[in-house]
């Protein structure tokens, strides 16, 4: 491999070594896991319990005036829309 000599200037790369150590989780840790897990596990078997209240929040006195506004405004042009865009009715004709 002469042609990456570049890299390293002839020379090999020193060889590495790595190694891996265990330590022992300290008891007030374990302890903590431990009731952490089993309140967790008891929450879980617990059954399903559905909200019985109101999902979202009703409209207040100011959105309730200001829906009103908005029909009273639109409501002389949304009647003649709908009059110009009245499509006709069709007839349903039996066979005899």
């Amino acid at each position: 491999m002469a042609f990456l000599n570049f890299l390293t200037q002839g020379t090999p790369l020193p060889s590495t070594t790595s190694s891996l150590s265990t330590n022992q989780v300290p008891q007030y840790l374990s302890d903590y896991l431990y009731n952490l897990m089993s309140g967790a596990y008891s929450a879980a078997q617990q059954e399903y319990q559905p909200y019985g209240g109101p999902r979202i929040a009703g409209f207040t006195d100011p959105q309730q005036a200001a829906f009103q506004a908005s029909q009273q405004a639109a409501g002389p042009i949304n009647h003649k829309w709908r009059l110009q865009n009245r499509r006709p009715r069709r007839q349903v004709v039996s066979a005899p």
